[in-house]
């Protein structure tokens, strides 16, 4: 009865051990398997950080543009706007040299 309760207490023994190392395997696979989440996890919010860098730098290079195209135009626009005031003022003189002319001409046509 005695060496029955011995194997028995072995027996229990063994498998508690059993038990326990498969537990303990578990648990490092567990620990690993978070270990390698938080990498991933890590990995992937770097790569959001660098696509969220390349956009931020994308974003200033088309503000960039814009301020560039805008300056462009606004220096075309002032150029027109002096070009053409200057045409006016040719108008007016042609006009006035013209109506200065008339003036001569029929001043001519009365005497």
């Amino acid at each position: 009865e005695e060496k029955k309760l011995e194997a028995r207490l072995e027996d229990e023994e063994y498998s508690a051990n059993q038990t326990e190392s498969k537990l303990r395997a578990k648990e490092e696979a567990d620990a690993k398997h978070i270990e390698d989440l938080k990498y991933d996890l890590e990995s992937a919010n770097n790569r959001s950080a660098g696509e969220e860098k390349k956009l931020e730098a994308r974003l200033e290079d088309e503000e960039y543009s814009a301020n560039q195209t805008e300056s462009k135009l606004r220096a075309r626009l002032a150029a027109k706007a002096e070009a053409d005031a200057k045409h006016i003022e040719d108008l007016k003189y042609d006009l006035e040299s013209a109506n200065n002319r008339s003036a001569g001409e029929e001043k001519k046509l009365e005497a």
